[in-house]
C-alpha cells in the first residue's frame, strides 16, 4: 500500500454511470495529462480469476454443509482480493501522468470493507437510478426503432436509418 501512496493519485471518483465514464475516458485520452484507472474491470477480473473461482466453489460447499472452515476460506478470499486489487492498481499507474481512480473500491461482498487509496480528493456522485434507467430505456428504444437488421448467410449486417 505504501507504494501506492508515493505515486500521483489525484482523485477517486465513485458513482459514474457508464456514459459518464466513457466521456471521462475520452477527455483523459484527449489531453494525455491524466491516466484513468477504472477499478470495476479490475474488480471483475479478480473475482473471475481461476484461484478466486476455486476458492468460491469450495467456500460454497463448506458453507452449505455448515462447516466452520468456510470462515477461514472467506478470510483467504478477502486477502486475495485486497492484494490483487492493490497490485493491479499499482501496475496501472503511469508515473509521468496524474492518475485518476474511478469505480468502486469496496469489498465484493462486504460494502463496509474497502481499500482506502491515498488521494487528494474523493468524489461520490449520487444519481437518480430511476432516471438513469428511464434514459437508458429511451436510448434503447430509439436504437431499436432506427436500426434495421439484414441477415446474411454468415454475418448479420446492422444499418442505422
Amino acid at each position: 500500500m505504501d507504494q501506492l501512496n508515493t505515486n500521483k493519485l489525484i482523485c477517486h471518483i465513485v458513482g459514474l454511470n457508464p456514459t459518464d465514464k466513457e466521456k471521462l475516458l475520452q477527455l483523459c485520452s484527449k489531453y494525455k495529462k491524466y491516466n484513468l484507472i477504472d477499478l470495476d474491470p479490475i474488480n471483475n477480473m479478480i473475482l473471475n480469476d481461476e484461484e478466486m473461482t476455486k476458492m468460491f466453489k469450495m467456500y460454497s460447499k463448506l458453507k452449505k454443509n455448515k462447516n466452520d472452515k468456510y470462515k477461514d476460506l472467506d478470510k483467504k478470499m478477502t486477502k486475495h482480493w485486497e492484494d490483487n486489487m492493490i497490485i493491479e492498481v499499482y501496475n496501472n499507474i503511469v508515473g509521468k501522468k496524474d492518475n485518476i481512480i474511478i469505480g468502486k473500491n469496496h469489498h465484493y461482498r462486504l460494502v463496509s470493507k474497502k481499500i482506502n487509496f491515498q488521494v487528494s480528493n474523493k468524489f461520490i456522485l449520487e444519481s437518480d437510478i430511476k432516471e438513469e434507467v428511464r434514459n437508458n430505456n429511451k436510448v434503447k428504444k430509439l436504437l431499436d426503432e432506427n436500426t434495421m437488421i439484414t441477415p446474411n448467410t454468415k454475418t448479420v449486417t446492422v444499418r442505422v436509418r
